[in-house]
């Protein structure tokens, strides 16, 4: 049985009682719907780091919104930007490691004194890593501003649709469906604040045009309506792709 194939069999039974299920396709993802707009995810990554015998992996999860341009679960994990947060065990480290005697050919020396353990009893550990350690924090991800917290930059900006580009990692409308004027317009000013002093003055004139756009979206009555229908799109168009990898909500 090949690494993916385990992982995907065995994290699908651990993590059945709490909500995930294995979604169509042949990316390993684990997802659980929080009503209709956010999904949590779990999978893995190569961890870039193995040297025979032994295979090192990280287990990594994330979170998506349906306010997205697209949501895809068909990339790799290891470079899904939205699949950023690592999940480790219980003494703090973040890359699990099993034996793999299958790599070994006669006559050569490997390295020896890493985890002697096999692909299943390694697998279970970082299973019960997940139940014990990302799970709690995944369950305090309940709603769109839960969300604000986790994706980060992906989350803080908004876009000019008049002038937007495609990119499926944006998340930035969730501000619209979050904050007023005011609001946005004040956490840009505090992060202005944080900011170093030598970036200061760039950052200030990136708040500018952040709250020229939101202004736009609160006085322009074409362009609020054109934000608000492109919403609705993002929303059943995810519903109906998600719906697709065979999850129910």
């Amino acid at each position: 049985m090949t690494f993916n194939t385990a992982f995907k069999h065995l994290y699908a039974e651990k993590l059945a009682p709490y909500g995930f299920r294995k979604i169509k396709g042949k990316r390993p993802y684990l997802v659980r719907m929080v009503g209709d707009e956010i999904i949590h995810a779990v999978s893995y990554a190569d961890a870039g780091t193995s040297v025979r015998p032994y295979k090192d992996f990280n287990v990594v999860w994330g979170l998506a919104t349906v306010y997205r341009p697209k949501i895809n679960l068909d990339g790799n994990p290891r470079y899904e930007i939205w699949m950023k947060n690592y999940v480790w065990d219980a003494s703090g480290h973040v890359t699990f490691q099993y034996r793999d005697d299958s790599t070994l050919k006669p006559g050569l020396h490997y390295r020896v004194g890493g985890n002697d353990v096999d692909m299943m009893e390694e697998l279970e550990r970082s299973a019960e890593a997940v139940i014990q350690n990302a799970l709690p924090r995944m369950d305090q991800v309940k709603t769109l501003k839960d969300c604000m917290e986790i994706l980060g930059a992906i989350s803080f900006y908004v876009y000019d649709l008049d002038f937007e580009y495609e990119c499926d990692e944006k998340e930035g409308m969730l501000n619209y469906k979050l904050y007023t004027l005011e609001k946005f317009e004040e956490r840009w000013r505090k992060s202005v604040e944080r900011i170093e002093s030598r970036y200061k003055e760039k950052h200030a004139q990136l708040m500018k045009e952040q709250v020229a756009i939101f202004r736009k979206y609160t006085e322009d009555e074409r362009y609020h309506q054109k934000v608000l229908e492109e919403m609705e799109r993002r929303k059943a168009a995810n519903q109906a792709i998600l719906r697709g990898y065979g999850l129910e909500f």
